[in-house]
């Protein structure tokens, strides 16, 4: 049925509710009845029209105390807004091939796409992050809402694209233009305008009530005739509902030029009511009738229809089609036949491929899934997915029907990205088992050579605009086995690449439902070290021990870095040795490189003959020369200390953090700004340097001889927790509370020689903003309120996964709430019950790969409960009984511990 305007649309609150529940979009902050008083940026011009939209869950604020009124919106913002004004139907429809859609609005996008209301700005792109403009605005809201009329303007900017639209905007007095010469066509729309377009829109909805005259229906066995006669309604439908009341069916009728209509419906066996609703702009009628009973034909063919579910999401059952029909297995059972399913782990469906009672809860009549599918095969599910074959049989007295084998595959669902930006490839050598060690190389090429293997130990993924490193979770997959071969460990879920023989093969990167390629080239040719790549050239160093150093890599003819062995006693031994071209100035060491990355650290120290210069080469086991890259050392003799710099460590390595308090590489900060919530350290390398900035000294602290103090000034308190002296760099750590700080370092001796560095604290990491809760109703009777009252989730065999909730940033990985307790995060970081976390990998369980974002409370007041004030376990809950009078509140909580949404439930009955 081609779309009409929303003053045409059939209306089902019920349907409109699931659907919205189902798929909305969080907004930054919830808010309450009349929230445009709580927004200090909306005036009384855009109040009304605010409220509505609030109200009607169309949009919320852009943070607590901000609509956003003189922002201008973006494209994708403006769809989302309008296809929930129109209560569109948003499941079920065709993909509008928009690339650059984030996911939180696909299925809206989609939908206004397929009705014909909105278009793309190419064929792939809609132009998401684009601001929307008022002539797009006239066109989309004329084309949803069915506007027309003539108005008479004098718009100078009005091209003959949208002369009918803005006309008609106009003519509905929508608005009038922005003067009376100019419509601002190409003017990107203000949030507030934009609020006020769409409730004069929405209420300018022509008002007629319908009536069902009659209705009745006949039951012919396997089917029903419904019939009757509508009055005032260009639209009707048919609803029909079973014994709870639950839509079972529901679907436009086609109403004759009087209002008559008719139409036949076969439903399972069971006993159901009907309804007609009439529908005319908001008005709704329905006319009920008894309930009759409808009998299942008999069963010619059955079917398990192929498809994937989670691996850890309760009530889940496998689909099923009978005679082409969708039907659940209870349909069956209530018309006589006895259900069983059986599952196989491979094709050959033999007795030792049975899997039926690992795959299946119960006696497998139903269905039903086991939640916990990983324990309930003793491994991880493999990344990728575990493919399994199912088939049912349908038993009636002497009548049996099976069905076929059908593919299904349990695979882990919570893992999403709107792409892939970046995939870093090690590469393990001969090694079969690729581990991140100093005998691999993290590849620069994307070469291998025949024999070689490789894996990828980290990608880099983006959900919305923000960015984030995943370590696992992710399939890889070749075009070409005879190039590049992938095998997949089925236990931890590591894909190992082996290249198998000359030529090309294009591998894909798969993490969630966002895929990156990489073109692996495989030839024959053996890695040579070809080259030498350092970070200076030139340096100076004072005489008498002043010293400084240089990043040192040794390359091969594809780029990709070879590990460096320079520290054997032999030179035969080492595959780099260093040849100087006056040794007397200048003593060189050359360390081995400590990892993935290949780099060596060239340590250049000055001696006591004097000033002049050296040239160091780079030279292979043999003394042949490596390329042509050299480092000249210059030496002065000036070595007094003079002054002191202090710098961040922008290349931080496993073994540069060990006393950077108690983290790891990735809770490191590269700049000078921390985060108290991600990048919680920094480490800040001092040196002393002679008049000309030349190093003179290594900066020691012992704790009996400091050379040096340290002393910090925050600009508030708990903005640094500390900062600590070791050899040759200070550890500084983020406090609770953000801000800024400057750390001073003073010579113990000569307080002249003095240097000030400022680091600035953030809180910009994962940490949760605000939560959409449900509206809890009054309790009547004694029961018991937690969790699941207040937040919205999705039953997993461990955490839950709640749904609702605003994050500083986006992720790829589900948030769940910790109903256990789980194991500390860091030295200050310790998950509880109610603790809400990131599930990085997915694993449906707090452990120390996982972020925390916050926790949820529950508090009482009055005499609800013994321990009025305290803080109870929001898994277990609160009980409330007659007589109880006082209050209940649910509070969710950063991970600063401050307050991001409320909701108190009155306690008096």
């Amino acid at each position: 049925m081609a779309y009409q305007p929303k003053s045409y649309r059939k209306f089902v609150a019920t349907a409109a509710t699931a659907t919205l529940v189902a798929t909305a979009v969080t907004p930054a902050f919830a808010a309450e009845t009349g929230a445009a008083a709580s927004f200090t940026d909306v005036s009384d011009r855009y109040k009304e029209a605010v409220d509505y939209l609030v109200n009607n869950k169309i949009t919320l604020g852009l943070t607590e105390t901000s609509f956003g009124t003189e922002q201008s919106i973006k494209r994708v913002d403006a769809a989302v807004m309008i296809a929930k004004a129109l209560e569109i139907e948003i499941s079920d429809r065709a993909d509008s091939g928009f690339s650059d859609v984030p996911a939180r609005a696909k299925l809206y996008v989609d939908a206004l796409k397929a009705e014909g209301i909105i278009n793309g700005k190419t064929a792939t792109t809609f132009g998401s992050e684009q601001n929307i403009t008022r002539g797009e605005i006239a066109l989309i809201l004329a084309k949803a809402y069915g506007l027309t009329g003539d108005a008479d303007v004098n718009f100078t900017d009005v091209g003959s694209r949208y002369t009918d639209a803005v006309e008609a905007l106009v003519a509905n007095k929508i608005t009038q233009g922005k003067t009376t010469t100019s419509f601002g066509t190409t003017d990107a729309i203000k949030r507030g305008e934009f609020a006020i377009f769409l409730y004069k829109a929405e209420k300018i909805v022509e008002v007629t009530v319908p009536t069902v005259v009659n209705a009745s229906a006949v039951n012919n066995g396997t089917s029903v005739t419904i019939s009757g006669k509508v009055e005032n309604a260009s639209a009707a439908s048919i609803v029909i509902l079973d014994s709870e009341d639950k839509e079972v069916y529901d679907q436009n009728v086609s109403l004759t030029a009087d209002g008559t209509f008719s139409q036949t419906i076969a439903l399972p066996e069971g006993n159901y009511t009907y309804e007609v609703r009439a529908v005319e702009g908001t008005e709704e009628s329905a006319a009920k009738a008894g309930s009759f009973r409808v009998t299942l034909a008999d069963v010619e063919a059955a079917a398990v229809t192929e498809a994937t579910y989670d691996d850890d999401i309760a009530d889940q059952f496998v689909a099923i089609t009978v005679d082409g029909k969708k039907v659940n297995a209870q349909d069956l059972i209530n018309a006589g036949y006895t259900v069983q399913f059986q599952a196989f782990d491979s094709k050959a469906a033999t007795t030792s491929d049975d899997v039926t009672a690992n795959l299946f809860a119960g006696d497998a009549s139903t269905g039903e899934l086991n939640t916990d599918l990983a324990s309930a095969f003793g491994a991880p599910i493999p990344t990728s997915g575990l493919d399994l074959y199912a088939k049912v049989t349908l038993t009636k007295g002497s009548e049996v029907i099976t069905s076929g084998l059908s593919k299904i595959t349990i695979k882990n669902l919570d893992l999403a990205a709107d792409s892939i930006t970046s995939a870093r490839l090690v590469n393990g050598g001969a090694d079969a088992d690729v581990a991140v060690t100093t005998d691999n190389f993290r590849q620069s090429s994307s070469t291998l050579v025949t024999g070689e293997t490789a894996v990828f130990d980290q990608l880099k993924v983006k959900s919305g605009s923000d960015e984030e490193e995943v370590i696992s979770g992710f399939t890889v997959k070749s075009s070409n086995p005879a190039v590049v071969s992938v095998a997949t460990d089925d236990v931890t879920g590591v894909s190992t690449l082996t290249a198998q023989g000359p030529g090309t093969a294009t591998v894909t990167v798969t993490y969630g439902g966002a895929t990156l390629t990489k073109t692996i080239t495989v030839t024959n040719a053996e890695r040579e070290a070809t080259k030498v790549s350092v970070d200076k050239s030139t340096v100076t160093v004072a005489a008498e021990n002043g010293s400084t150093t240089v990043k040192v890599k040794l390359l091969d003819q594809y780029g990709d870095p070879v590990a460096v062995i320079a520290e054997n006693a032999l030179p035969a031994d080492n595959n780099v040795n260093l040849v100087q071209s006056n040794p007397t100035k200048v003593l060189a060491v050359l360390e081995d490189s400590e990892d993935e990355t290949g780099e060596a650290t060239l340590t250049l120290t000055g001696q006591d003959d004097g000033t002049g210069s050296s040239t160091i080469t780079f030279r292979d086991a043999a003394g042949v020369k490596i390329g042509t890259t050299s480092v000249t050392a210059n030496v002065t003799a000036n070595n007094d200390l003079a002054q002191y710099s202090l710098a961040v460590d922008t290349d931080i390595s496993a073994t540069d953090i060990t006393d950077v308090g108690a983290t790891t590489k990735d809770q490191v900060s590269t700049d000078a700004t921390l985060d108290n919530q991600s990048d919680k350290f920094l480490k800040l390398n001092i040196k002393g340097l002679n008049s000309a900035g030349v190093e003179v000294s290594d900066q020691e602290v012992d704790g009996t001889s400091d050379e040096y103090l340290v002393t910090v000034n925050p600009s508030a308190p708990n903005v640094i927790a500390g900062v600590t002296s070791e050899d040759g760099y200070l550890a500084v750590e983020a406090g609770t509370k953000t801000g800024t700080a400057t750390i001073t370092v003073t010579n113990a001796n000569n307080s002249k020689i003095v240097k000030t560095f400022k680091v600035t604290v953030t809180s910009v990491g994962y940490n949760v903003t605000g939560a959409a809760l449900k509206n809890v109703e009054a309790p009547t009777y004694a029961q018991t309120l937690n969790y699941e009252d207040f937040l919205t989730f999705t039953k997993a065999d461990k955490d839950p996964v709640i749904s609702g909730l605003s994050l500083t940033k986006t992720v790829a990985q589900p948030v769940r709430l910790d109903l256990d307790g789980g194991e500390s995060n860091t030295a200050t970081d310790t998950s509880v019950q109610g603790s809400l976390y990131i599930d990085k990998n997915a694993d449906g369980e707090f452990n120390l790969d996982d972020s925390l974002v916050g926790r949820v409370t529950i508090t009482t007041t009055g005499s609800i409960d013994a321990a009025v004030g305290a803080t109870l376990n929001p898994v277990d809950g609160v009980d409330v009984a007659s007589g109880d009078d006082g209050t209940v509140l649910f509070k969710v909580l950063d991970s600063e511990e401050n307050v991001v949404a409320t909701k108190a439930v009155s306690v008096d009955f």
